[in-house]
């Protein structure tokens, strides 16, 4: 399992499942009083922060929703699959065909 993080620069979010490239790319530097601080009390206090300043964590159980112009984390722990995996896979496949074909044919 990967974590997933982001950080929002220039009004855009950013995410990716590299803490330290997203940091890098961003310029960030590390955060000497978290890492203290999670060295001294565990992680676990602290799900969303990275050892990065601005670079936020998507703690386990939650969903990263890339809507509007600030991240917003959503709780995916009760969500119910309306399909099973095959059936699910099967229609993934169809949309993700047609959308194929969508952009195909509307790029000439």
């Amino acid at each position: 399992m990967r974590d997933v993080v982001y950080a929002v620069s220039g009004g855009n979010i950013l995410w990716s499942t590299d803490a330290h490239g997203l940091a890098a790319s961003l310029g960030a530097s590390p955060d000497l009083e978290m890492l203290t601080a999670r060295f001294v009390a565990g992680g676990q206090h602290w799900p969303t922060h990275t050892a990065f300043g601005g670079v936020r964590r998507v703690p386990g159980g939650y969903g990263l929703l890339l809507h509007g112009p600030t991240p917003e984390l959503i709780d995916v722990r009760r969500i119910q699959p309306a399909e099973g995996l095959g059936a699910a896979a099967e229609e993934f496949g169809r949309q993700l065909t047609t959308a194929t074909r969508n952009r195909v044919r509307d790029a000439g």
